[in-house]
């Protein structure tokens, strides 16, 4: 499909773009600072994160703050946690398996 290599160099001017810091961005993303950090060394970022920070920069060009998109987005993994958890609460009725899907 595409071929999308970012170096570190212009990742880091993408996040600072993006109005965050290194260590807020693998934050966001769920990933320690170290690790990102140590893409330094590689000379690139994969391409997942790539596409994440340059959607991110485009978004604040577009005047989304994103930071609202990933409260959003925090809103609905709570409430999916939450189901799983009182769906593992159900107790099998008359010998029946439950299965959390």
């Amino acid at each position: 499909m595409y071929n999308l290599i970012m170096d570190y160099e212009t990742f880091k001017g993408y996040v600072r773009k993006s109005g965050l810091e290194l260590k807020e961005f693998a934050g966001l993303i769920g990933m320690n600072h170290k690790s990102v950090s140590n893409y330094s060394k590689l000379g690139e970022v994969p391409k997942h994160v790539a596409i994440i920070v340059f959607m991110m920069v485009e978004l604040g060009r577009l005047d989304v703050d994103i930071m609202v998109l990933f409260a959003k987005l925090e809103k609905t993994e709570q409430q999916v946690r939450k189901q799983r958890k009182n769906a593992s609460r159900m107790k099998p009725l008359c010998g029946q398996k439950i299965i959390n899907v």
